[in-house]
């Protein structure tokens, strides 16, 4: 059974829900014709490059070894090291073929520090440099590898320091830097990079017991790269929502098509009865049966009837039925007097043309 609408209101919410469709679809047509562009960053050129540098203390003929040795321990006793042996190296490996230059220097420093207290802590006075090599880097390789091997005796150090604390008459606290300083540029069909590392170890001068301390490898990968527009992928949770409404607006629309009917227009009658109802219902009492109305006093409108009913207190009565035509005529009854509006003689009496004299529709 199909359900009835009145006839505006049903063409009301079908264009609404064509509305919200085209929406919909011009929503969907947007998000897919013209979707979202972000930037990714992508590798164009990598490579990989390490430095470090390995030691081996020498230990000089003592009351516990009677001939120079290479020692393995983690803590030294300062008077037994005659000095150090150290293995400098420097690793890149790249993708392709690269130009590359630069240089490198390895350098011994000795840093002088004094305490000042839990706050401060040690603060570095002095340091003293030491070049021990300096070396330019030029080539055109895939891959290159450079290696150093020194050996330093510290005796020297430790007349330096002597002659010092004779001078100054202070004991500073003292440590031996020795440190790989890279610095490598390459620059390839793909744009240029610039690398620079700098291992390093730290060894205390003047403590009757030392361990090495410091950074003596570092591996630091690295590469060049570009920064590309993509497309990103659609919404789905838009996708999803605009599925949705689209799909529940087509669903209104068949249900509207097929299963709805445009209430035929009201006529005069049925307009008058719901003017009435609508403004006069908390006075009207339905009976279930007709009343004799040959004894009845017309009135001329249902303003007259209403207002009576208020004067007297009474409620005014009308005969029930499903069929709305034949509600048409309204009572009030007081004692032994009745009084009768006809709505349906008045609505012939209009149709008929003769409105002189007839109540305005106000008065119902």
């Amino acid at each position: 059974m199909k359900v009835s609408i009145e006839k505006r209101l049903r063409l009301s919410i079908i264009l609404l829900v064509l509305a919200i469709m085209v929406s919909v679809f011009i929503a969907l047509y947007r998000l897919i014709k013209d979707p979202l562009v972000g930037e990714r960053v992508e590798e164009i050129y990598s490579y990989e490059n390490q430095a470090s540098i390995d030691y081996e203390l020498i230990e000089k003929p003592n009351i516990l070894n009677d001939s120079p040795i290479e020692s393995d321990r983690q803590i030294y006793i300062s008077k037994f090291v005659e000095g150090i042996g150290l293995d400098f190296s420097y690793q890149f490996v790249g993708e392709d073929e690269v130009n590359l230059y630069g240089n490198y220097v390895i350098g011994a420093e000795i840093l002088g520090s004094v305490y000042k207290g839990q706050e401060e802590g040690s603060v570095l006075v002095w340091k003293k440099k030491y070049p021990l090599a300096n070396k330019r880097i030029q080539a055109l390789e895939k891959e290159l590898w450079i290696e150093e091997s020194l050996f330093l005796d510290f005796g020297k150090y430790r007349e330096f320091l002597e002659e010092l604390a004779e001078e100054t008459e202070i004991n500073f606290d003292t440590s031996l830097l020795i440190s790989m300083d890279i610095d490598l540029k390459g620059s390839t069909d793909k744009g240029d990079f610039e690398e620079q590392l700098k291992p390093n170890i730290t060894i205390p001068l003047n403590t009757a017991l030392f361990e090495i301390g410091g950074t003596p490898v570092i591996e630091k990968p690295g590469a060049i790269e570009r920064t590309i527009e993509v497309q990103l992928p659609a919404d789905r949770g838009k996708l999803a929502f605009y599925g949705i409404i689209s799909g529940l607006a087509a669903l209104g629309l068949v249900y509207l098509a097929f299963f709805t009917i445009a209430a035929p227009k009201k006529g005069p009658l049925e307009r008058e009865l719901n003017r009435i109802f609508k403004k006069h219902g908390d006075r009207l009492v339905a009976l279930d049966g007709h009343m004799d109305i040959s004894n009845c006093t017309p009135v001329r409108s249902m303003g007259d009837l209403v207002r009576f009913a208020d004067e007297v207190n009474r409620p005014i009565l009308y005969s029930y039925s499903e069929d709305y035509r034949e509600i048409n005529k309204f009572f009030l009854v007081n004692n032994s007097e009745s009084y009768l509006f006809d709505l349906e003689g008045l609505m012939t009496h209009e149709k008929a043309g003769g409105t002189e004299g007839l109540p305005s529709k106000e008065e119902f």
